[in-house]
C-alpha cells in the first residue's frame, strides 16, 4: 500500500433539533449548545469524527473486516500494518490521519437568522425543558427541573475532511477505487444522528459528500459507493493475507 492524499466535502443537513452542549449556562439556560465567535451555531469536527469511527469499526465489524481492539481501549495497532480503523483515525502509535474540520453554517444560512442589536444572531435555538429521572427509582428526581438550548430543525452545514491514508488504487470496470475510501465514505452515509438526547429522537441528521479528490484528482463519489462490496471483499482478503504472512 503507498499513502494517499485526500480531501472529502461534505453537507450536513439537520432534520430534528440537536444539543451538542458548550458546558456552561447562559441566561435562562442551564445547558447551552456551541457557538463560534460570531454567535453562529457549528458541529465540532471532532464530533463528527467520534460517530464516523464508531459506523466504521460497526461496519467493518458486520463485514467481517477485521480491526485491532483499538475501540475498546486495549491493543492497538502500531505504526505498521495498520488495521481499517486505525489506517483511518489513527492510534496512540501511529498518530492522527485524517483532519476534520468544524462544521459551519452555509452563507445562505447565516443570512437567514436576523441580528438582534448586540449584533449577535439569534433564531438559531430553541428552549427544552427536561427533568431528570431516578433510573433505580423510576421516579422524577426533586429539584432537578432544567433547560437546555437546542439548535433548530433544517439547517445545513458543510465542511471538510483532509489527511493521509494507506490505500492501494484499485481499478473495477474502468473505475479506479480505494477500498480504504470507500468505506469511509460509507459510514459517513450512514450517520444518522449526533449530539446528545438521541434515544429522544433528537439530533436526527442527513450527510452527502459533495467533492472528492485523491491526490488533488477529482473522484465521481457515486461510483465510489458503486463498488463497496468489491471494497469489502478487496480488504478482507488483504487482511487475511496480512495475518498468513505475519
Amino acid at each position: 500500500m503507498s499513502e494517499q492524499r485526500i480531501k472529502l466535502e461534505y453537507e450536513l443537513r439537520t432534520e430534528t433539533p440537536f444539543h451538542i452542549s458548550a458546558g456552561n449556562a447562559e441566561g435562562l439556560y442551564d445547558r447551552t449548545v456551541v457557538k463560534d465567535h460570531d454567535g453562529h451555531l457549528f458541529i465540532p469536527g471532532s464530533s463528527v469524527k467520534g460517530v464516523l469511527r464508531t459506523e466504521v469499526r460497526r461496519l467493518s465489524e458486520v463485514w467481517g473486516i477485521p480491526s485491532c481492539g483499538s475501540s475498546y481501549g486495549y491493543k492497538q495497532c502500531f505504526k505498521f500494518n495498520l488495521c481499517l480503523v486505525c489506517n483511518l483515525f489513527g492510534s496512540t502509535f501511529s498518530g492522527e490521519r485524517l483532519f476534520f474540520d468544524d462544521c459551519r453554517l452555509t452563507e445562505e444560512e447565516c443570512q437567514l437568522f436576523s441580528t438582534a442589536p448586540d449584533g449577535i444572531p439569534f433564531a438559531q435555538t430553541q428552549v427544552m425543558t427536561q427533568i431528570k429521572i431516578n433510573r433505580l427509582r423510576g421516579v422524577v428526581e426533586e429539584g432537578h427541573l432544567f433547560t437546555s438550548e437546542y439548535a433548530n430543525a433544517g439547517l445545513v452545514f458543510v465542511s471538510s475532511i483532509t489527511g493521509k491514508i494507506d490505500a492501494t488504487g484499485l481499478v473495477n470496470g474502468g473505475t479506479r477505487f480505494y477500498p480504504e475510501l470507500v468505506i469511509l465514505l460509507t459510514g459517513l452515509k450512514t450517520i444518522n444522528r449526533i449530539g446528545s438526547g438521541r434515544s429522544r429522537g433528537h439530533g436526527r441528521v442527513v450527510i452527502k459528500v459533495i467533492g472528492l479528490w485523491v491526490n488533488g484528482e477529482k473522484m465521481n463519489v457515486n461510483a465510489q459507493y458503486r463498488l463497496l462490496p468489491e471494497a469489502v471483499n478487496a480488504l478482507r482478503e488483504r487482511r487475511t493475507n496480512d495475518e498468513v504472512s505475519g
